[in-house]
């Protein structure tokens, strides 16, 4: 081989006749090579051959990422080898650094090259825009360009305070710290170190802190002040500022909430409040009326909650009560009071009566009046009433009715309850006996109703009367039937007024009713007539068709019949 051998990577061997090297850069080279034949002889010969060496640049991978440093604070950063890459076996790269347009890094920057690393203090505020060259063995490169933001860190301030924040046990609360608390200079953005108790304890465990942007959240467990120290930070170092803040952990009012009253018009009434404060507190309260108004008459609400009224007209009210501790947590209960005014008694339309011993007894409804009352009434038989054995009582009417069985007298006491429950009672005294001195007074006048009419006859209070002048009650039966009054017949005993429809007759029906005062042997007797002549008229014989003419007279005679 010849003497000079090129790029000095050459190594050249006789064993077998092979040239063996590693290229070290991209060049074009041409060799002379002699071989030399020796046996018997020496001969020799030679060729020249042209070897070319391909190099390939390196290629940039993976941008830098852009930087930001801060005035007086240490910056340091490295990047990987996986920046650039390099495709050719077994090449290797170095790194170098300046800024973009040539010019060396700043005094301050200090690149080291075999660790890919950037370090130093920054001194002034400004923005570089670096460049980092990454080269092969065969000299070619390839380079990215970043920006180096240099910026001031001045302090954070704090801006304000932070106000208490009441919170309610049991009671999920969610507190964002206030954007204006910590302010900025450089407009950094602002986050939170993890959050503690004032006294550096961890916080409780049921309050969760979002540090990256300042919420609280949470349900608390129990009453209590929590004394929460907040630290921001801008993340560029230097001091972190702290503010205090309380969270106020109070127990809701509660209330076993107030029961609906019926009251009448007159009544007073005087309620104390039913809401308490597990936690001690003084309450104040306030009340509406269910329509939002704030005049309440005619209630009056107490310092100390109590709810009075007096009630001069009927109707219902609802007045809403609210109960307010110091941290503002506050409970409302609702009172509805329906006035309503209860039946009016008139005792005198119930006179006392009297009855024999074992025979049918017939009050069929109380007279008009007895009770009086805008509501309807329903009726019933106080449980006070005594010696009822023998009767029954028909809430329907009502109707009394039924058969003595002894000669006990009965006090009844009967209960008008109208549609708010409110009632009144009225008293009806049954004299039951065998022996009572009856005097028929008078005879009773002879009646006529007409046929198919409704009819009303009123009897005098003394056709049959006890000794005493109580009059006695009567009973009807009809002597020409000989059997009880027709099903149209109704007397009522109190009012001694006999009423119904009469019956439709063809004739006039004439009967003798005989009435018993008590026993049989005090009688009198009337005669009731039917009277037919009330009778619709009935058509015997029908009129014929007949035709007349316009403009002149006609002339029709009907017949009697």
């Amino acid at each position: 081989m010849d003497e000079s051998t090129p790029g000095g990577w050459w190594v050249s061997t006789t064993s077998g006749g092979f040239l063996t090297g590693t290229p070290t850069a991209g060049e074009t080279t041409y060799l002379r090579l002699r071989a030399t034949y020796t046996d018997t002889l020496t001969y020799s010969s030679s060729s020249i051959y042209k070897i070319t060496v391909t190099n390939t640049a390196p290629t940039l991978s993976v941008a830098v990422a852009d930087q930001t440093a801060v005035v007086g604070s240490a910056f340091s950063f490295g990047f990987t080898s996986s920046v650039f890459t390099d495709s050719d076996s077994g090449d290797s790269l170095t790194f170098s650094s300046t800024q973009g347009s040539g010019i060396v890094l700043p005094d301050w920057l200090i690149f080291d090259a075999e660790n890919k690393l950037y370090s130093g203090t920054p001194t002034s505020v400004t923005t570089y825009t670096i460049k980092v060259t990454a080269t092969d063995l065969g000299g070619r490169s390839a380079s990215d360009n970043f920006q180096l933001v240099v910026t001031n860190n001045d302090p954070i301030s704090v801006s304000g305070v932070i106000s208490d924040q009441n919170l309610v046990v049991g009671e999920e609360f969610e507190y964002n710290i206030p954007s204006g608390a910590f302010t900025d200079a450089d407009s950094h953005t602002i986050t939170y170190l993890s959050s503690t108790q004032t006294d550096l304890s961890a916080l409780p465990s049921w309050i969760d802190f979002k540090s990256n942007s300042g919420i609280f959240s949470g349900t608390p467990t129990a009453s209590g002040t929590i004394s929460v120290r907040i630290t921001a930070t801008d993340g560029y170092g230097g001091t972190n500022p702290t503010i205090d803040m309380n969270f106020v952990v109070n127990s809701r009012p509660t209330t076993t909430g107030y029961t609906d009253l019926l009251k009448t018009t007159g009544d007073v009434i005087s309620v104390v409040t039913p809401f308490t404060d597990a936690d001690g507190d003084t309450l104040t309260y306030s009340a509406v009326m269910s329509n939002g108004s704030s005049t309440i008459t005619p209630f009056s609400l107490s310092s100390a909650g109590l709810l009075e009224a007096t009630f001069t007209s009927t109707g219902m009210l609802t007045i809403i009560v609210t109960a307010t501790d110091p941290s503002s947590n506050s409970v409302s209960s609702t009172q509805t009071v329906v006035v309503n005014a209860p039946p009016v008694v008139d005792q005198t339309k119930l006179t006392d009566l009297y009855s024999i011993g074992d025979q049918y007894f017939s009050y069929l409804t109380l007279p008009t009046g007895t009770f009086v009352d805008t509501d309807t009434l329903t009726y019933s038989l106080d449980g006070t009433s005594t010696n009822t054995a023998g009767f029954t009582f028909d809430p329907e009417g009502p109707k009394i009715y039924g058969a003595t069985t002894n000669s006990t007298s009965a006090a009844l006491v009967i209960i008008a309850t109208d549609t708010e429950g409110q009632t009144a009672s009225a008293n009806l005294n049954i004299t039951v006996g065998n022996s009572f001195s009856i005097v028929a007074n008078t005879t009773i006048p002879n009646q006529t109703i007409k046929s198919n009419m409704n009819f009303s006859i009123a009897f005098s209070d003394i056709v049959f009367y006890e000794a005493s002048g109580t009059p006695f009650q009567m009973i009807f039966g009809n002597n020409t039937s000989g059997g009880s009054m027709p099903s149209w017949w109704s007397y009522n005993s109190i009012t001694r007024v006999a009423s119904g429809k009469a019956p439709i007759v063809n004739s006039d029906d004439v009967s003798t009713i005989q009435v018993t005062g008590g026993t049989s042997t005090n009688t009198t007797t009337f005669t009731l007539t039917v009277s037919a002549n009330n009778n619709p008229a009935v058509t015997s014989n029908c009129l014929s068709d007949m035709t007349v003419y316009q403009e002149i007279a006609f002339k029709v005679q009907f017949e009697s019949t």
